[in-house]
C-alpha cells in the first residue's frame, strides 16, 4: 500500500444482503448506511427492495475504504 492512500474495495449489495441474512434469519431486506469519514453517510436497501437501474448503480460505484469488508468483493 503507498503511504498516504485509503484502500478502496468494490462491495457487491447481493453479497452484502446475503450475509446479512445468515447474521439475521428471518430478515429478507436492510437499510444500510455506509460512511468512510463518520460524517456523510450514503444509504441504500438491499437488493430485494430495488429496482435493477439502483442495483447495478450500487454495484458499480459504492466503495469503501476500511480492509475488513474485503470479505465482500
Amino acid at each position: 500500500m503507498v503511504p498516504g492512500r485509503i484502500p478502496t474495495y468494490r462491495l457487491r449489495s447481493d453479497l452484502l444482503a446475503a450475509y446479512f441474512r445468515t447474521q439475521f434469519p428471518g430478515y429478507t431486506s436492510f437499510n444500510i448506511e455506509l460512511s468512510t469519514d463518520d460524517s456523510a453517510f450514503y444509504s441504500f436497501e438491499t437488493p430485494e427492495a430495488l429496482t435493477q437501474a439502483q442495483k447495478d448503480y450500487i454495484d458499480e460505484h459504492v466503495r469503501l475504504g476500511v480492509e475488513e469488508y474485503r470479505v465482500f468483493s
